[in-house]
């Protein structure tokens, strides 16, 4: 008896064991292996995701990304803001729009219909004059991650270069500046007259 009792609830355990290790995932739940995620999500980033193979196979707020699989995936919404580099899934960075992006030399570091844009990968539809546009802001300077740090000109996105400890464009007049922006001793600021420094403090422009 003792042992016919044992039998059954050995059955009843490995069922229960197995009914734990079936449960998978939705979009955006925590993984580490493609069996965490409901099918035919994969796992990458630690993440659920849609595996895509360009842009177009992910919903319109997605971008199709490299992944740290052998295989591409949809960006999740919550995965493209930043200001950091830090901000952004394993070796991806923080482009010129504030947004993480897949790091490349030349297009073929893109998922396919992708180019290179800065040391970014976009899609060519994110793209004016065949570049990324900058995001800016009223009250911060616009740089490789809106002010990103730095020491040196190598850290910051192309075309901008390390001023005062931080990304930022050079130039020699507000029209070589993005919009809303205003040119000061060869560094872009934000066009209100206040320049933000390097500690977050603020301060006034000379003649204002």
């Amino acid at each position: 008896m003792k042992a016919r009792t044992a039998s059954v609830l050995g059955v009843v355990l490995a069922v229960a064991c197995s009914s734990d290790e079936a449960v998978s995932h939705d979009l955006g739940a925590g993984c580490l292996i493609n069996t965490d995620c409901a099918s035919p999500l994969v796992c990458a980033f630690r993440l659920c995701h849609t595996a895509c193979t360009t842009s177009r196979d992910c919903p319109m707020d997605q971008r199709c990304v490299v992944s740290d699989r052998p295989f591409h995936v949809c960006q999740l919404p919550h995965e493209k803001a930043c200001v950091y580099n830090s901000d952004c899934p394993q070796a991806q960075i923080c482009g010129l729009d504030g947004q993480c992006r897949d790091q490349c030399r030349t297009d073929g570091d893109c998922v396919s219909e992708q180019v290179c844009s800065g040391g970014a990968c976009a899609d060519t539809a994110e793209l004016m004059a065949g570049h990324l546009v900058a995001a800016t802001t009223d009250a911060s300077i616009d740089g490789g991650a809106s002010g990103q740090s730095c020491l040196y000109n190598s850290e910051c996105n192309s075309p901008l270069i390390c001023r005062d400890r931080l990304c930022t464009y050079e130039c020699l007049s507000a029209a070589d500046c993005p919009r809303a922006q205003d040119c000061f001793n060869s560094r872009c600021i934000a066009g209100s007259g206040t320049l933000i420094g390097p500690a977050g403090a603020s301060c006034r422009l000379p003649g204002d």
